[in-house]
């Protein structure tokens, strides 16, 4: 328990410490040597993250459910790798391995399988995800069980197999693909929102748990909240004010995320922009926010 002038203390230093950040950000950590799995790797924004990852030095494990996409995502890094290598005692650069994350078993089986074929996970990024769009009560339950088996349980299982190994270790990175919807509602996508403020409860909490346990600890923790991203997954994007909020393409997102956990951010916001906004948003009226929200009209569509 701190006393009220060590409160004072700590907003003041907490208020010029973010500023200062803003002016010189902290440095960007290597990633040579580390071995970063990337669930959903076969597509989108896992694959960009797969290939940056692997330019930075890192080895990559590609996880998706899709096996031929996590090896066509895997063969791109090694091709690459052989191309641009200065070292021909390492030709393997990527692996690739079919596993359904939502289901417990099969996370658990494919992270043995890993740990003998790569090595102990240093850098966890939980990727995968679905985004169902359409009104709330057209949903089947069925659907709404396996959004939430794949957004939400997923990470609890990925994380519970890598971070103890990562706690033991005293080095490590989980990085969690969260969304502005786990910030803010969104019509049509009330199941898809409702599972992404699950994820950021779950960093949140494993923060501040860790920070009460383990102070000293190496192992760092990121939330992302992008945007919309030019993926296919989102149906009938919309952004009133483009240069504002723009729709980014997979591979200008992965740039950002990789830039903001390797500089051990907790949150990082896809576009930056958005992050003083919500922070503000949330602090106004629930009418003036709705203006707001009408006004620069962001949103998607659904499969009617």
């Amino acid at each position: 328990m701190i006393t009220w002038f060590q409160l004072v203390v700590e907003i003041c230093l907490g208020f010029w410490e973010h500023m200062v950040q803003l002016v010189y950000p902290p440095l960007a950590k290597s990633l040579v040597g580390e071995v970063v799995l990337i669930t959903g790797a076969g597509h989108g924004i896992g694959r960009e993250l797969a290939l940056q990852c692997a330019r930075l030095g890192a080895k990559v494990v590609c996880w998706d459910i899709n096996a031929q996409t996590a090896q066509e995502t895997a063969q791109r890094v090694n091709e690459e790798w052989a191309v641009n290598a200065t070292h021909v005692d390492t030709p393997i650069r990527a692996w690739s391995f079919q596993c359904d994350v939502s289901k417990r078993e099969e996370v658990n089986k494919v992270a043995d399988e890993t740990r003998l074929k790569v090595g102990e996970i240093t850098v966890l990024i939980n990727n995968a995800g679905i985004m169902p769009a359409k009104p709330m009560l057209k949903f089947e339950p069925h659907e709404i069980e396996r959004l939430f088996d794949v957004n939400v349980f997923s990470q609890y299982w990925t994380i519970m197999q890598f971070m103890p190994g990562m706690i033991k270790r005293d080095h490590g990175h989980v990085v969690s693909m969260c969304s502005v919807a786990g910030i803010t509602g969104t019509p049509y996508l009330v199941p898809y929102c409702s599972s992404k403020f699950a994820i950021k409860g779950l960093m949140d909490g494993l923060f501040l748990e860790m920070r009460q346990d383990m102070k000293e600890s190496r192992v760092r923790l990121t939330t992302v909240h992008p945007f919309t991203i030019n993926t296919g997954l989102a149906v009938d994007p919309m952004t009133r004010f483009p240069k504002l909020i723009p729709i980014h393409e997979a591979s200008e997102c992965a740039q950002q995320v990789i830039d903001g956990f390797r500089r051990n951010y907790e949150e990082v916001f896809v576009p930056k922009i958005l992050g003083p906004v919500f922070r503000l948003g949330k602090c106004l009226p629930r009418r003036v926010q709705t203006a707001l929200a009408d006004f620069l009209n962001c949103g998607v569509g659904y499969n009617k």
